[in-house]
């Protein structure tokens, strides 16, 4: 939503690239913001000027709040499981017909980079780390 071809306009020169001394890759840094150079194409638009601004009022509205007001994550360990075979993330599969939540490895569905195939339901997961960490904490409490 927050594209800028959506409302019909092109904006370059964002950000440099650069070279990182200590580990040679290109690492990508802003340009200030009067630095940018934009044109305007109607002929890209798909968003009407209307809604463009009210996703960009809500977005500012939302950036003044504190952290735990924002948005959460939709479940306890979003972004943080892995996958045992290949290292990509783990992501939401499906839910099986009784609504449980099914996870698998990321590169299985993108890609068929992995092999493992396994999908597993979500709460299972949850309550093996959380018993992990509980017993964790018993040990060194």
């Amino acid at each position: 939503m927050f594209n800028e071809p959506y409302a019909g306009r092109i904006v370059w020169n964002k950000v440099r690239m650069a070279k990182d001394p200590d580990a040679g890759k290109r690492l990508s840094r802003p340009n200030p913001r009067e630095e940018w150079q934009s044109i305007d194409v109607p002929q890209l638009r798909i968003v009407k000027q209307s809604v463009w601004e009210q996703a960009h009022a809500l977005k500012t509205e939302k950036g003044h709040l504190a952290s735990h007001m924002k948005r959460r994550a939709p479940h306890l360990l979003s972004g943080l499981l892995r996958c045992g075979c290949c290292g990509s993330g783990m992501s939401v599969h499906d839910r099986d017909k009784t609504g449980k939540t099914r996870t698998r490895c990321s590169a299985v569905r993108e890609s068929g980079s992995c092999s493992n195939r396994r999908i597993i339901f979500l709460r299972d997961i949850e309550r093996l780390v959380l018993s992990g960490m509980v017993e964790e904490l018993k040990a060194h409490g």
